[in-house]
């Protein structure tokens, strides 16, 4: 994992650039336990750490279930879904993510419009502001292809 926020802008300003390079290996499992459900997990260990604050391990695991019998005028499948993220540089404070979609499939096999309400709490995102934590809420419109 590498991220590289404003990289430019930070070298023309003068600022100290903050990065967050990471290489692990990481083992991850999902299962289907019944039709559209999936639980999943994950683990890692990082044998190179660019930025020197990083610490060996972390953990993700999650569930989400997705109902592809239409709702809403036969045209919305739904779906829920739920990840936490465990840093040990962050004494395994978790970093927990909760999603409920209406999606739209696309002709196309695979695609669809996703419109999601997304609330986070905990560690952001983003490697390279990691060291913060944040609380968000957000309305997404995407097209998943």
């Amino acid at each position: 994992m590498s991220s590289h926020l404003g990289d430019e802008f930070i070298e023309r300003t003068g600022r100290e650039r903050i990065g967050y390079p990471r290489e692990d290996i990481t083992l991850g499992l999902a299962w289907e336990p019944v039709r559209g459900a999936t639980v999943y997990g994950e683990g890692g260990v990082g044998y190179h750490d660019g930025a020197g604050r990083q610490e060996a391990l972390y953990f993700q695991f999650g569930a989400q279930y997705r109902d592809d019998d239409p709702i809403l005028w036969d045209i919305f499948d739904w779906q829920i879904a739920t990840d936490v993220q465990l840093f040990h540089e962050d004494d395994y404070d978790p970093g927990i993510t909760v999603q409920g979609a209406l999606l739209v499939p696309l002709a196309r096999q695979g695609q669809q419009f996703r419109l999601a309400l997304e609330f986070h709490t905990g560690r952001v995102l983003l490697g390279e502001l990691s060291e913060f934590s944040e609380d968000y809420l957000a309305l997404i419109f995407a097209w998943d292809f």
